[in-house]
């Protein structure tokens, strides 16, 4: 959930490219996370020269960027490490001692929380915005827009 908005924020500030570039980020911070969680192994040599390595060559790529923005790459950081504990729970999770569940199981019970949650999002930060922009309908929608809506709710 928290992946999600801080990712599609940080478009608003940052270019696509660059969006792109500092994603590459994200096996040095789901491994890096994975190790304060005990999901990952021990931190050897070869596993820090490796991230170091990665996050060289974003360091470099991002020395170039001409519209770099403070809080677009703030909110790009934050949806990176959101992924990455999301991952890593979600490892946990599937792979947990007491009980088994399958992905499908998984995010039977999980997207309905995060449409929630999101939704509450939606409310107080840029609903306002859509309703004076009239890209809302005031209408009330057919009920197959209703069920393909609702249908959305289950994609992550």
């Amino acid at each position: 959930m928290a992946s999600l908005w801080f990712s599609n924020a940080a478009y608003v500030y940052l270019s696509v490219s660059f969006i792109q570039i500092l994603k590459a980020f994200m096996p040095a911070s789901v491994y890096l996370h994975g190790i304060c969680y005990g999901v990952e192994g021990d931190f050897s040599l070869k596993k820090i020269v490796v991230l170091l390595i990665i996050s060289f060559g974003v360091a470099t790529a991002s020395l170039g960027e001409i519209n770099f923005s403070w809080i677009g790459f703030t909110f790009q950081a934050l949806g990176i490490a959101a992924e990455s504990n999301r991952l890593l729970l979600s490892q946990k999770l599937l792979q947990g001692a007491s009980f088994k569940l399958n992905p499908i199981t998984t995010l039977y019970y999980v997207s309905p929380l995060s449409a929630s949650f999101l939704s509450i999002a939606w409310l107080v930060l840029e609903s306002s915005d859509m309703l004076g922009m009239r890209i809302v309908p005031c209408t009330v929608a057919p009920p197959a827009d209703l069920v393909r809506m609702a249908g959305f709710c289950f994609e992550t």
